[in-house]
């Protein structure tokens, strides 16, 4: 069954100038790393290794924007570095911006990997295939038993598979409540996160145009 809500649109830059390319795809870096990090950890997860599979064509701009905000130049972007390029975004306090962060940094090093943050902003370059979704469940279901189980994910995060973790990263996706996941179960829980994301959408824009319409009112 192919996913219904797809991810954003690719964006085509190819009829704009270098400026205008840089400042147009970092905001929408921008959006989808807010995005990213109001789904759920599973999801962020299974993003980190669909990141890990994708071409070095498919995740251009990816790098472009990564090395951009990557200052230092050492491979990883660090807190500063994130509070840095998010500072236009002077919606968000400091708190919320590190929970952005910490959100990103799936596997909980203190930094921000090239991989975890392609996972971040996977949108920008089109819907998640179902195949590549059952290639990370794959990944996951190392044993290939059909399901994502608890040990599997006690192999995949090693020393931060902590066992309340764990029980929650079942938790968020089994619908059925026998300990494990189905694939079923997998693509389910990566809808209802778009849904909620297109959601989210829809009540921000009305909140603005009611706020614009009041303001002109007054």
């Amino acid at each position: 069954e192919a996913l219904q809500h797809s991810w954003l649109k690719k964006k085509d830059f190819a009829s704009v100038s270098t400026k205008e390319l840089n400042e147009s795809l970092m905001v929408n870096v921008k959006d989808n790393i807010l995005s990213f990090a109001q789904t759920s950890e599973l999801k962020r997860i299974a993003a980190v290794i669909v990141a890990h599979k994708s071409s070095v064509k498919e995740i251009l701009d990816m790098r472009r924007a990564f090395e951009k905000i990557d200052t230092e130049k050492d491979g990883v972007i660090t807190i500063d570095e994130f509070k840095t390029a998010m500072a236009e975004c002077d919606e968000y306090s400091d708190e919320e911006v590190n929970a952005m962060f910490d959100h990103i940094d799936v596997n909980k090093n203190g930094t921000i990997m090239y991989t975890e943050f392609v996972a971040a902003t996977l949108e920008l370059h089109g819907r998640v295939e179902e195949k590549r979704l059952a290639e990370a469940f794959d990944h996951i279901d190392d044993d290939d038993s059909g399901y994502i189980s608890k040990e599997n994910l006690k192999k995949l995060l090693g020393e931060s598979g902590t066992p309340e973790r764990i029980e929650r990263l079942i938790g968020s996706a089994d619908s059925d409540g026998d300990g494990r996941i189905s694939f079923e179960e997998f693509l389910v829980m990566f809808r209802k996160d778009n849904i909620a994301a297109v959601e989210d959408e829809i009540v921000t824009e009305t909140e603005t145009v009611a706020d614009h319409v009041i303001s002109e009112e007054g």
